[in-house]
């Protein structure tokens, strides 16, 4: 084995055991919170309220790999009202564009949750339409016209 493998294995090591702290990091966040509104523990009913503050403050604190993060608040954003679901989905985009880059499709999915919440919130204004326009734009250009995301943007 040469010198360059043996470096390149180690760090290919490093990577994996920091993926598998991670994994095992945000299952933790699942598990305490459910274990923490477990009323064999608490000797209480679970809150889904309580337990959804509890989600969001853990996932908050994750100070690991961002693109993790974003997608732990964008999946559970939709777990929220709206004002905290557009919360979420901005400080996902927050998170996702200094690290991906502008032109990488996570980016774009997370502008998409963002301009379509607000959609929703605004009553179609005029400034998120137009971010949809410029979503759909990027995804004809970089997925295709017949890509399942440009379909779905252009059903929006």
């Amino acid at each position: 084995m040469s010198v360059y493998q043996a470096v390149k294995a180690r760090a290919a090591e490093r990577v994996a055991l920091k993926e598998k702290r991670e994994a095992q990091t945000v299952s933790q966040i699942i598990l305490d919170t459910v274990r923490d509104l477990d009323e064999r523990h608490t000797g209480s009913n679970i809150d889904p309220a309580e337990m959804k503050a509890q989600m969001l403050k853990r996932i908050m604190e994750f100070n690991g790999d961002p693109v993790r993060k974003a997608q732990m608040l964008a999946e559970t954003a939709i777990m929220f009202p709206n004002e905290q679901c557009l919360e979420n989905y901005r400080q996902g985009l927050a998170l996702l564009e200094p690290v991906l880059g502008p032109d990488d499709p996570r980016v774009w999915d997370m502008r998409f949750c963002v301009a379509g919440q607000r959609a929703v919130m605004e009553g179609s204004s005029d400034e998120c339409m137009d971010e949809l326009r410029r979503v759909l734009a990027w995804q004809r250009e970089h997925l295709g016209l017949q890509h399942k995301e440009t379909l779905f943007t252009q059903l929006t």
